[in-house]
């Protein structure tokens, strides 16, 4: 089960645009045409500026959650058993064992997975260019990311100093986030 949970990480992001585009696709995907056999219209999934960025985070999400699931996979594996047994012995519950073992010891596992989570989320870029590729940036702007700015106004109109300017706020941002996430995530626990 962890390789096919593990499998939508490890496919290139392009190509899974690419397919994810087939499949929402309005005149030839397969999600349409099952809404048609269900009998319900079909929808312009990314062509609609109120689905088009619910469509593109169902892409992200989905390319990303093995990642995570290993990730905290490895987390409750590196906890030792010989906790819980000590807090079975103690008369705790499963709840308890939960509250007081398992979730301080996941914190560390946590913070990496918001922190690295939030750091590439705000980078994002690949995959709303690929989705949509004859509109980048969504209908009305409704999938630009701030990576997909910096490109637009990078390569797109030349001005390359404004592109650098934007970049660095960026950087700026995310090394504030990151900062303020390190600092209220991570917790201390006494077992």
């Amino acid at each position: 089960f962890r390789a096919l949970y593990f499998a939508p990480y490890v496919t290139p992001i392009v190509a899974a645009a690419w397919v994810w585009q087939w499949l929402f696709s309005p005149q030839f995907g397969p999600v349409n045409t099952f809404l048609i056999w269900l009998g319900i219209t079909p929808q312009n999934f990314l062509n609609s500026p109120d689905q088009a960025l619910a469509t593109t985070a169902a892409l992200v999400v989905w390319q990303n959650l093995g990642f995570q699931i290993v990730l905290f996979l490895a987390g409750l594996s590196a906890i030792p058993r010989s906790y819980y047994e000590a807090a079975e012995i103690d008369g705790a519950n499963g709840t308890q064992a939960f509250w007081k073992i398992t979730w301080p010891l996941l914190n560390p596992t946590i913070v990496f997975s918001v922190v690295t989570g939030t750091i590439s989320y705000l980078q994002l870029f690949t995959q709303v260019v690929n989705l949509n590729f004859t509109d980048q940036g969504g209908p009305l702007g409704s999938t630009m990311t701030v990576a997909l700015y910096i490109y637009q106004i990078a390569f797109g109109r030349f001005q390359m100093g404004y592109a650098s300017a934007i970049t660095v706020v960026l950087f700026l941002i995310i090394l504030a986030i990151t900062l303020f996430q390190l600092r209220f995530l991570t917790r201390r626990y006494d077992l």
